[in-house]
């Protein structure tokens, strides 16, 4: 009881209210992976957030609406160095919008760009700032009104918003600068500030899943690119962790008719009948869709928001040892989010199964007295003690 007590203690320290904020690491970062420390300021919930040292798949778990989503935002802006349709697709998928009436051109839809920014309520001398705690690689987002900068912007599109209304996102990555204009919607026609975007070379491959199914036509498109190479063999032995036989073979049908979709179909060991990949369940359409984006993303970087949705909790363990391998073959970094104690026990499992795969664990949570988000870092005997004894550390 005495040893367990102790080693109770020690785990609960790590997450104790007091702490410092911080994200603490034993072993040095593997410098070949793409982001080996993260640094982000003043963007959505986070005022000022440092994570010191980053692993080859990296567990961010917390309670739901902490910033777990947002964080995986950071890490796409800073892969695609801030490109103006991302930009357009995370407002997009949050349905950030503002609506209005303009006294010339009637009522209008605006993308809400001061939600990027922490507290809302940007000015320009807001910056929104994510790259290395060194400052290395980094991209700054900034707001830009009519008030301040009037570049680009012809006086009747400058008449359709509201006073004080951001007009775009100044983008730096650098010594380079680029624009992101806001786009207004009035009545089937779209007007737009013509300003010309910056050129920062070439982002980072991505790819980026949940946390809904993937898409038939995601599905098809992962398959397209790895069909008939030496990449199938991991796609295809997912779909066995989630089904109750082996899956011998995967086929991907039609979609390049104009009206007709694509329809995945997968044959059973030991049988010549095809079924449609979605009659195996969600799960195995889900690890499927992971494993497939894995090899896509190879040598790149791989998000996935919310990454136990659908996976049994028995097939977590197998499941995870297949992110974990399949991610170092390919030299995937991955980011994951998640806020179910299975998802992390499976975590857990599989990193001590794979002592070679640099793995980490972060918990977003608030600090006691200031409310501010931090990151607190878990090593692998942190977990394994936290889930031998059901110590909360989501």
């Amino acid at each position: 009881m005495a040893t367990e007590t102790v080693e109770r203690a020690r785990v609960a320290a790590v997450v104790d209210d007091a702490a410092p904020d911080r994200a603490s690491a034993s072993e040095p970062a593997d410098e070949r992976l793409h982001l080996t420390d993260l640094r982000i300021q003043g963007f959505r919930c986070f005022e000022d957030l440092t994570i010191n040292r980053l692993g080859r798949v990296n567990l961010i778990a917390g309670r739901n609406g902490i910033g777990k989503s947002s964080f995986l935002e950071a890490v796409q802006i800073l892969a695609e160095r801030g490109a103006r349709n991302l930009i357009y697709q995370i407002l997009d998928s949050r349905h950030e919008f503002l609506e209005g009436i303009n006294e010339r051109f009637g009522p209008f839809v605006l993308h809400d760009h001061k939600s990027l920014f922490y507290g809302r309520e940007p000015n320009v001398a807001s910056r929104a700032v994510i790259g290395g705690v060194d400052h290395s690689n980094e991209i700054v987002i900034s707001p830009r009104t009519t008030q301040d900068d009037t570049r680009g912007i012809v006086e009747y599109i400058t008449e359709m918003f509201p006073i004080g209304q951001i007009k775009y996102l100044k983008i730096e990555y650098g010594n380079r600068t680029g624009f992101v204009p806001i786009t207004a919607i009035f009545k089937q026609q779209v007007f737009e500030i013509p300003i010309e975007e910056g050129d920062f070379g070439s982002p980072i491959r991505i790819a980026k899943l949940g946390p809904n199914v993937p898409t038939v036509e995601m599905i098809a498109t992962f398959w397209e690119n790895i069909a008939i190479t030496p990449s199938m063999e991991p796609a295809i032995g997912a779909l066995g962790l989630m089904s109750a036989k082996e899956v011998a073979d995967v086929a991907v049908l039609g979609g390049r008719d104009p009206g007709s979709r694509p329809i995945t179909l997968v044959r059973m060991a030991g049988t010549n009948e095809r079924v449609p990949l979605r009659s195996l369940g969600d799960g195995a359409v889900r690890a499927f869709g992971y494993a497939l984006a894995l090899a896509n993303a190879t040598s790149g970087i791989m998000l996935i928001d919310e990454v136990e949705n659908g996976i049994h909790y028995t097939a977590l363990s197998e499941f995870w040892n297949m992110i974990l391998r399949t991610a170092q073959e390919y030299d995937v970094q991955v980011f994951a989010t998640t806020h179910s104690w299975d998802c992390i026990k499976g975590f857990t499992a599989a990193a001590v199964e794979n002592e070679d795969v640099d793995c980490a664990m972060f918990r977003l949570g608030e600090t006691r007295f200031t409310k501010k988000l931090r990151a607190v870092e878990y090593t692998t005997d942190n977990l394994v003690t936290a889930t031998r004894h059901g110590i909360e550390v989501r």
